[in-house]
């Protein structure tokens, strides 16, 4: 059995992390050479900066 975990949130962001993201996401894409979503940069940004400031 397999459980989906994922949860589509709408959230607000300032026009520079837009960019900033959009700027790692195309450096992904160069990298990997597929498709890489809007939402996986964020989740591997969320997921790394949690990882290094755990509380």
């Amino acid at each position: 059995m397999v459980i989906d975990l994922t949860r589509r949130v709408t959230i607000t962001m300032d026009d520079e992390l837009v960019k900033k993201i959009y700027n790692l996401q195309s450096k992904e894409i160069l990298k990997r050479k597929n498709r890489v979503s809007f939402s996986d940069i964020v989740n591997q940004e969320l997921k790394r900066s949690l990882k290094s400031n755990p509380k």
